[in-house]
């Protein structure tokens, strides 16, 4: 899952914050496979303005902030699109991620916390990635908060230190995102 709050990225264009989105997971799905010693077909849902961007994260990899270039054909062997009522795994996805977007927006105030309480556990198996010292961490592996680099505004740390922890909470276990499990 990508999130990156509205108030950082609503200066951009949507062309712009979908590439971001598209070469944040893909980079995190090119590590999951790496770590897994695995190759992977990666799909997404129908974009028609995405087709060059797709071929270009096939080619070259995706851009770092840094300006350079990342390969991943070596783990990913294909990027598609998933067309739309043509698959019960792109609905079942839509729901999960649905309901990943509810708690989120739960946690800042709009939704129902019991609900969100109810929503989170069964997704937290899906996004706990890595467990170190019997500590599950949400973070890097199926939950990437952007930006990456520090974040400077005291404002949006807060939101996201308030996000975290209303996710743990949600969660229902132990599981933690400490500040250092970003880097």
């Amino acid at each position: 899952m990508y999130v990156i709050l509205h108030d950082i990225a609503q200066h951009q264009s949507t062309d712009t914050r979908q590439k971001w989105a598209l070469n944040t997971v893909t980079y995190a799905y090119y590590r999951l496979l790496a770590e897994e010693n695995a190759g992977g077909v990666f799909l997404m849902d129908r974009d028609d303005d995405q087709h060059t961007h797709l071929a270009s994260l096939f080619q070259n990899g995706p851009q770092m902030s840094d300006g350079r270039y990342v390969p991943v054909s070596d783990r990913v062997f294909l990027f598609g699109m998933t067309a739309n009522n043509a698959s019960h795994l792109s609905s079942a996805v839509d729901i999960a991620l649905g309901g990943f977007r509810y708690c989120v927006n739960a946690a800042g105030g709009s939704g129902t916390e019991v609900v969100a309480s109810e929503i989170f556990p069964p997704l937290t198996r899906m996004l706990w990635g890595k467990e170190v010292g019997g500590t599950k961490y949400i973070r890097d592996r199926g939950f990437h908060p952007m930006p990456k680099t520090e974040i400077r505004s005291h404002v949006y740390k807060q939101i996201y230190k308030n996000l975290f922890a209303k996710l743990n909470e949600y969660s229902g276990d132990d599981s933690d995102t400490p500040e250092e499990a970003q880097k």
